[in-house]
């Protein structure tokens, strides 16, 4: 058995039931945290949910590091049309846009949103999404509930002011993650939340900054698996009981 914030989860799990759920994961700038947010929040939600879950790396450049840490080798989601995912022994898949960045940018939207929805019918799904992507805003609207990661930095606080502003954005399934809130050098937990207040969203969830996660990242390890009872894996809960809250489908 492992252990995710003090409760237990199999190894492996059934066939999910159920209607799916589509999460986003976004962030204001890259480095914020949010893929590895994905990742253990992934584990969590297979494991207390019995649930088969896939992570796609909504990324022009087609970035895969998470394969590494589930020690899988996925096709990318133009090659894997009418294919099952790859699946970890946590029962959590992983799959890259395309091959190559060159590949990715001639992806139309329409494509890769009936590619999600396909995958959708099987799987739940977590969206890691780069805040650089064109296929951002198709990913918004495929999601029932979007977590934006930002860092306790003003260069953070900055660019999520400026996208904030955008008119389509959904902010409404918006929900703040603060990810290192308590790192050094950092802003003030209480700055940060002002400064969420003024544009009328709060701080959904701060995590405490966690020395752990570089080295994991580095050694194929997944911090929910290893250390379920460090703070970082406890502060997972209050996004693990949003995500059972929202409405699938």
């Amino acid at each position: 058995m492992v252990m995710i914030g003090g409760m237990e989860m199999p190894e492996r799990r059934p066939t999910p039931r159920g209607k799916p759920r589509v999460v986003c994961f976004t962030a204001a700038k890259e480095g914020a945290g949010k893929s590895t947010i994905a990742l253990n929040l992934a584990l969590a939600w297979a494991g207390t949910q019995s649930r088969n879950v896939v992570i796609v790396h909504v990324d022009p450049l087609c970035r895969n590091d998470l394969a590494f840490q589930l020690t899988l080798v996925s096709p990318s989601l133009m090659r894997l049309i009418g294919s099952p995912v790859p699946m970890s022994q946590w029962a959590v898949g992983v799959v890259p846009l395309a091959d190559t960045p060159a590949e990715a940018r001639g992806l139309a939207p329409s494509f890769v949103a009936e590619a999600l929805r396909g995958l959708q019918a099987r799987y739940d799904l977590f969206l890691d999404v780069e805040p650089s992507s064109p296929l951002r805003d198709m990913a918004f609207e495929l999601a029932g509930l979007v977590f934006w990661t930002c860092l306790p930095h003003r260069s953070h606080l900055e660019a999520t002011c400026n996208m904030f502003q955008e008119p389509k954005l959904p902010l409404d399934r918006f929900e703040v993650v603060v990810n290192a809130a308590d790192i050094p050098g950092g802003l003030a937990l209480k700055e940060v939340q002002l400064f969420f207040a003024a544009m009328n969203k709060s701080v959904f969830c701060p995590m405490p900054w966690e020395k752990e996660l570089p080295g994991c990242a580095n050694t194929g390890r997944i911090l929910v698996a290893e250390q379920p009872q460090s703070d970082w894996v406890k502060a997972l809960r209050p996004l693990l009981g949003r995500v059972m809250e929202m409405r699938p489908g």
